[in-house]
């Protein structure tokens, strides 16, 4: 399949402050350079404050463009082999010339690439990984160990092939030192690279600048259409004036317009045999019952002319034609008026004013008086020959449908054009486009008429695609009937538990008001127990955070911990040391053997190194004041997600508040309660406990689902287990399990 790329960069360097040079450079070819060889890449660190370090990437860089550009090789390896024996040349005789302190510490990667094809150089510490279906490669391995070879700085390239939808990245170690691998997966999986970039950026121009970051991101998606290879002759790929190229859709619509205007052109055509057959029934009669010579006609008369005349309106024409048998009929009378009513004859019409003709013209008193007049054969024959003309001209008339009923038909079939691409834009991610067609798709419905049984069978086959479009873009999962897993009150009586935690394969639940801890051990029984309450009288059960594989540490309301065995269902007091006083815990979280606790009180948060029995003194993880009192909710997994009211999630990353949005979503979700995810997770989870709902958002904050149950009528903790797609629900004093279909 071919492949095009898009490219995005990130630079984060002070020449006056930051002790490492750094550049990103992506190569501008003309287009012709890029048919045939693509793209180059080279980003660049060189530890020291000498400028000369700058002259030597630029060098580098020039030298590589004149090189690869101008190789004879036609394939992007080969000319990639060949312009990096040109630069080792070019910095070889640098060295040779004393410039050579920049040797050692240099950190460059060079790379081609060409549709799906990508070759890479690299020599020092720059990174590169390649990120596939949710799953990261590392491409270059650990180059640190490798001496440079100031004879030859680029010894060796890697090739490989790209596919649709992966992504490229080159980053200096710096990079790392803020942000984990994990989050720059999921960084880059749950959203654009632009995106990345800009969440990168805000959090590293917060930091004072140190080190120098660089990176480049390549995105390969499938190309629109297939360039023309460059072998081929131009003179044949030139269109002439004697071979226009037309799409289908030009086509189609010229085709449409032609039908439109040919349709009136019809009109006439039917018009003149109407008149010729009224013509010629009138000269019979003349010839054969009244013994008359036939009429004159004037040549190039104004009657004839009227005949020329064209319309392009249904009812005018069918005007003009019963004008036309009428006004024959009357010429028909006025053919015999003269002897039985010595009436003038009128001269021909052509050759009258408008103002004479209707003097002459006999009003329809005297039609009846002359009809009645007439012998009872001739009346007969009168009235047999103008019922023939009427008949024939209504059956020559095209029948035409109802404008009611096309209009009808025609909104329907648009209506489910736009659902059928908004389904598409809903598959390959195009939710943007999905609401666009659902909000065309709305308009028509609402102009749809309703006055007969079949506008209401269109409007309500129309309202049930629409209705199932509107779910599919909400992300509304219905779980009638959720597993239950166990009925609390069965062991504990007079339990209200208000939390939930998974541990290993056991469910905790927590009554902090009567310090009743259950455990759950999940199996082909789910048996319940009550865990004894802690014999070390450290104040009651507060909020509490998974710690390994079988343990819950929990605060309490005195400010102390204490950590839960789940396997042997034993309490132990961990030692803590708060920094500030009088501290009021709202929420715990464990990530890399420290605990992180939303101290309400204080508006901070307080981060305590995990040990066997103490925890140490607390350090505050802030840099920077923040509105923390009113928060719900706090979950770690390298950056720090806050619930605060209003359904609002904070994003926090190396002492600061980030950027984090959430997606709109129906009904708003302006009351969660509770929020969980950890380094572990793809998503977080929101608790929307008056909605009856778990809410799912991806970490940049995109909705991914709402799952809603009629049975959680007192929703008040989940707990989640993306590996085997389950969750467990808490509702009132139930636990219930649910499969995850994201």
């Amino acid at each position: 399949m071919p492949l095009r790329q898009r490219f995005e960069t990130l630079l984060i360097y002070d020449p006056n402050h930051s002790p490492t040079a750094a550049n990103v450079w992506i190569s501008r070819p003309t287009p012709t350079e890029e048919q045939a060889l693509g793209k180059l890449i080279v980003v660049a660190t060189i530890a020291g404050t000498d400028r000369v370090h700058l002259d030597v990437v630029n060098l580098i860089q020039e030298e590589l463009r004149t090189a690869y550009y101008r190789s004879a090789d036609v394939k992007p390896e080969r000319a990639l082999e060949h312009a990096l024996q040109q630069t080792n040349r070019r910095l070889h005789s640098v060295i040779t010339d004393g410039v050579s302190q920049w040797v050692e510490t240099a950190n460059i990667l060079i790379a081609a690439i060409w549709r799906d094809e990508v070759v890479m150089s690299s020599v020092g510490a720059i990174h590169g990984y390649l990120f596939r279906r949710n799953r990261m490669h590392d491409l270059l391995g650990d180059n640190e160990s490798t001496a440079v070879n100031p004879i030859r700085i680029f010894s060796h390239v890697i090739a490989g092939q790209l596919q649709a939808d992966d992504q490229l990245l080159f980053c200096t170690p710096s990079l790392l030192d803020y942000f984990s691998l994990e989050k720059l997966r999921r960084t880059l999986l749950d959203g654009s690279p632009s995106a990345a970039v800009h969440q990168w950026e805000s959090t590293l121009l917060g930091v004072k600048q140190q080190s120098s970051f660089a990176a480049v991101i390549v995105q390969s998606v499938a190309a629109e259409t297939v360039t023309t290879p460059m072998s081929r002759p131009v003179a044949q790929a030139t269109l002439t004036q004697s071979a226009p190229q037309v799409s289908m859709e030009h086509l189609i619509a010229k085709e449409q317009a032609t039908e439109r205007l040919l349709s009136p052109s019809i009109w006439p055509a039917f018009r003149d045999v109407v008149v010729q057959i009224t013509r010629s029934v009138s000269t019979i009669t003349r010839q054969k019952v009244l013994h008359k010579p036939p009429r004159r006609t004037v040549p190039g008369s104004i009657q004839n002319q009227s005949l020329a005349r064209s319309t392009s309106s249904f009812w005018p024409s069918v005007h003009r034609i019963f004008r036309r048998t009428f006004d024959e009929t009357t010429h028909f009378f006025a053919t015999i008026r003269p002897n039985r009513l010595n009436i003038p004859t009128a001269p021909p019409p052509a050759i009258l004013p408008t103002t004479m003709k209707r003097r002459w013209r006999p009003s329809l008193n005297q039609t009846i008086s002359a009809f009645q007049r007439l012998s009872r054969q001739q009346q007969i024959l009168l009235g047999v020959t103008f019922v023939l003309i009427v008949v024939l001209a209504v059956s020559i008339l095209p029948k035409h449908h109802s404008p009611t009923t096309a209009a009808t038909t025609n909104s329907s079939a648009t209506i489910s054009d736009h659902i059928a691409k908004a389904n598409a834009a809903i598959i390959y991610g195009g939710e943007v486009t999905a609401q666009q067609e659902l909000q065309a798709a709305q308009t028509l419905y609402n102009a749809l008429p309703n006055h007969t049984a079949k506008d209401r069978a269109a409007r309500q086959s129309a309202l049930t695609s629409i209705n199932q479009l509107i779910a599919k873009l909400s992300h509304q999962t219905t779980i009638p009937q959720p597993t239950v897993v166990a009925n609390l009150l069965t062991t504990a009586p007079n339990i209200q538990p208000q939390q939930l935690y998974l541990s290993g394969t056991k469910l905790i639940t927590v009554d902090p008001g009567q310090t009743i801890v259950t455990a759950t051990t999940l199996g082909t029984t789910n048996t319940t127990t009550v865990i004894a309450n802690p014999t070390i009288d450290t104040g009651k059960v507060a909020t509490g955070a998974i710690s390994g594989t079988s343990g819950v540490l929990f605060s309490t309301d005195r400010n102390g911990f204490l950590l839960l065995d789940t396997q042997k269902k034993t309490w132990k007091s961990l030692d803590a040391t708060w920094p500030t006083p009088n501290s009021r815990v709202q929420s715990v979280a464990i990530y890399q053997n420290r605990l992180y606790t939303l101290d309400a009180a204080h508006t901070s948060i307080v981060r305590f190194t995990i040990g066997a029995t103490s925890l140490g003194t607390g350090t505050l993880w802030l840099k920077e004041a923040a509105q923390l009192s009113a928060a719900r909710s706090l979950q770690v997994d390298g950056s720090i997600f806050v619930l605060q009211p209003h359904g609002v999630v904070e994003l926090y990353a190396n002492g600061r508040k980030g950027t984090l949005t959430l997606s709109t979503i129906d009904p708003p979700l302006t009351d969660a309660t509770r929020l969980i995810t950890d380094s572990t997770m793809t998503n977080i989870y929101l608790v929307d406990p008056g909605h009856h709902r778990i809410v799912v958002m991806t970490k940049t904050g995109k909705l991914v689902d709402q799952y809603t149950s009629p049975t959680w009528t007192d929703l008040r903790d989940i707990t989640v287990n993306e590996k085997t797609k389950t969750a467990y629900a808490l509702s009132g004093v139930t636990i219930s399990s649910f499969t995850l279909n994201h």
